[in-house]
């Protein structure tokens, strides 16, 4: 292959292609892979993740968007989302269907470039098979509907191993510039897309002797190219989540690290697919069962198919270098398949976990053309076919799981039985995340047939459920509590269920599968009275004293402390500067302005220079009546944050607090809330019983 010639076309000219023929298989696996990512886009809800592509797509120029989404997103580089927004630009951004067609016609143009690969590495059914594979891989399907920078990720990625099977090992100099423009595209999509860079750069010190000074030349270039994004982040990279923040994180299991490298497919092992709850609600009795269990032998048969692929063409490429010593292809396509994922295996240990299947995806597209190498290979058409039918009934089943699940948190489904049965003389009260009645919203819109309130702990919701319908003069009045669990370990919804009976209030519960599974109590008063006096609290695993210990609380204080942190936090917190921070609004939201400020000078402790904190210490001190500390709060906010973010406060802040002029704070308010600023519940508070007022102006 010294020239590029694929040895099928080489060794066997009676296979090579019909052009026209290639076309159409093209076209069927394009028809075949859109149907799968169009299949129930429109009934897929936003999730976290998207939320942050999605929250500020109505700012009024690029240059806003990116400053909205840095101070949220500090680790994360901008080109992937710059597309995003400017798709939004032309299509508008009201529909987020037609925002996600974008993504998908960016995961359709990749299955042609997968072919391209693989016929160059192993000729034209090589291709083939990959694209087929390509074109029904669930974790494919799944980034091919996700409104995130992955799926660029995934075609600059495939650009850039193209480029270098063309340019190597003498290849023109345009294919060497395709190669550079498109790595340095993925450093600007995100800083890990240097494990791929990392790979090519082994593939071509282990191989590139021959042409050392160009080897030199790449590395040299790729270094500068690796250190740009610090143009971009210089801003923000002291804000950078702590290790401490991202709990959830840990180092793999060798069972968790071997899926992540060999089974991306494997949709009930990988963590990519989160089900709570099956999809084969239409099987019945022991052979649904059955059917489900199945997955237990089938994703290891997947896990050791791809791994015989590696095998083989390890063994493959060995064989060939005594006749082909200039083709390594082949070599470039096992470390592409193996060492981005080796690379952040060792970051894990040496600094922080950082392994999540998103961030090498683009590893299997190596692995795709490795098994399509290995099946074309075959001297048996009838074993070949055999094969392929039994690869494609293995990856049918894998499908089965994906195409009619929520693969998101369903807050559509959820927010649709709201819609209907819920009536404007009741309440909506939202348990989750710091940002859930944001990603809430974005999914059903602005329209609610009742007010939505935060409750930030089933304690929360609990209370807040009973004061509602204790004072409600209205009959068959409801509390709709939405409970989002996420990643943290919730109370036992047992002992909230009993605390909701011991108010006198009783309860009817509807689950939404999905990526986190949702919870849905309609809340109403029962025929018993509701009891009077103090009732137990709902069981925590936080250790409240502790934490408000490490506040600083004065004992005297402390009751009512410990009582407000109940209604706060239920969940894991770890006492970092971001979680104070955010306990430092939940606090000013629930009337504790107190102890807001107790909590966002903690976080300052922890971090002076933390923006997010002096931002919540100033709503805090503001909330008080401390006008003077509250500004000096701000403008330590506004000199430490260097994205430029909390500058769009000021006029809030001053028209609301400083120089109360109502009209202009709601219309300022609405403005920075149709740009998707995060605006704490407590600032809500102040525009949610007046009527909208007009413009200044209008």
């Amino acid at each position: 292959m010294r020239n590029g010639t694929p040895p099928n076309a080489t060794l066997d000219p009676a296979h090579r292609p019909d052009r026209y023929a290639t076309l159409l298989w093209l076209g069927l696996l394009l028809v075949l892979a859109a149907f799968l990512r169009g299949y129930r886009l429109s009934e897929q809800s936003v999730w976290l993740d998207e939320f942050f592509s999605l929250a500020h797509r109505d700012a009024p120029s690029l240059s806003m968007f990116l400053t909205l989404l840095h101070f949220f997103t500090p680790d994360g580089t901008p080109l992937g989302f710059t597309f995003i927004y400017l798709w939004g630009r032309l299509v508008g951004t009201g529909d987020i269907l037609w925002l996600r067609l974008g993504v998908v016609l960016i995961s359709l143009a990749c299955i042609p470039l997968l072919y391209a690969i693989g016929r160059r590495v192993g000729g034209h059914r090589t291709g083939l098979i990959a694209a087929f594979l390509l074109a029904v891989s669930p974790m494919h399907v799944w980034t091919g509907q996700s409104l995130r920078p992955n799926v660029f990720v995934e075609c600059a990625a495939l650009i850039s191993i193209y480029a270098l099977l063309r340019a190597y090992p003498a290849g023109s100099r345009l294919a060497w510039c395709c190669n550079a423009l498109a790595n340095l595209a993925l450093l600007w999509m995100h800083p890990f897309t240097a494990f791929l860079i990392g790979a090519e750069g082994l593939f071509l010190l282990s191989f590139g002797r021959s042409g050392l000074k160009r080897v030199l030349f790449w590395g040299t270039i790729h270094a500068l190219f690796a250190l740009s994004p610090l143009l971009w982040l210089r801003t923000s990279i002291a804000d950078v989540p702590l290790p401490e923040d991202d709990f959830v994180m840990a180092a793999p299991r060798i069972g968790g690290f071997l899926c992540d490298w060999l089974g991306d497919d494997a949709v009930q092992s990988c963590d990519s697919f989160v089900f709570q709850g099956d999809t084969w609600f239409r099987l019945g009795g022991v052979l649904r069962t059955r059917f489900i269990a199945a997955h237990k032998f089938l994703d290891p048969v997947l896990i050791l198919f791809f791994a015989a692929c590696l095998v083989c063409t390890l063994k493959h490429w060995l064989q060939r270098r005594r006749t082909a010593p200039d083709d390594h292809n082949a070599a470039l396509m096992l470390l592409v398949s193996t060492a981005p994922l080796f690379i952040a295996l060792a970051l894990t240990f040496l600094w922080r976990p950082c392994i999540q299947p998103r961030y090498t995806s683009y590893c299997s597209f190596a692995f795709y053309v490795m098994a399509g190498a290995l099946l074309s290979g075959l001297r048996r058409p009838a074993v070949r076919r055999m094969l392929l039918a039994g690869l494609a009934l293995l990856y049918a089943y894998q499908l089965s799981f994906v195409l009619p699940a929520s693969t998101r948190t369903n807050w559509l489904l959820a927010g649709q039985l709201i819609r209907q049965q819920a009536s404007p003389h009741d309440l909506i009260l939202l348990r989750g995340t710091q940002f859930s009645w944001e990603t809430y919203r974005l999914n059903v819109g602005e329209s609610s047939p009742a007010p939505v309130e935060a409750a930030y702990t089933l304690q929360a919701v609990c209370d807040k459920a009973a004061d509602f319908l204790s004072v409600s003069p209205n009959t068959g009045t409801s509390v709709w509590a939405l409970i989002e669990p996420f990643v943290y370990q919730l109370p036992p919804l047992s002992a909230f269920e009993n605390a909701l009976r011991s108010r006198g209030l009783r309860h009817t519960l509807t689950t939404f599968a999905g990526m986190n599974g949702l919870q849905l109590y309609r809340i109403e008063r029962s025929a018993a009275p509701l009891p009077g006096g103090a009732l137990a609290p709902i069981p925590s695993r936080v250790d409240y004293e502790a934490l408000a210990r490490d506040m600083e609380i004065r004992p005297d204080q402390l009751p009512a402390a410990l009582q407000a942190l109940r209604r706060a936090v239920d969940t894991e917190w770890p006492r970092t500067r971001y979680y104070y921070s955010f306990l430092a609004f939940r606090f000013a939201d629930d009337g504790h302005p107190d102890l807001a400020a107790a909590a966002a000078r903690r976080a300052l402790a922890l971090d002076p220079d933390y923006p997010l904190a002096a931002l919540a210490l100033s709503i805090a001190l503001f909330e008080q009546g401390d006008a003077a500390g509250g500004r000096n709060a701000y403008n330590h906010a506004r000199a430490s944050d260097r994205v430029g973010y909390c500058a769009c406060y000021e006029d809030l802040l001053h028209t609301l607090y400083e120089a109360p002029e109502p009209e202009t704070a709601r219309h300022v308010f609405e403005r920075l809330d149709r740009w998707g600023l995060y605006l704490p519940q407590v600032l809500r508070r102040h525009f949610r019983s007046a009527p909208a007022a007009p413009a200044p102006g209008a």
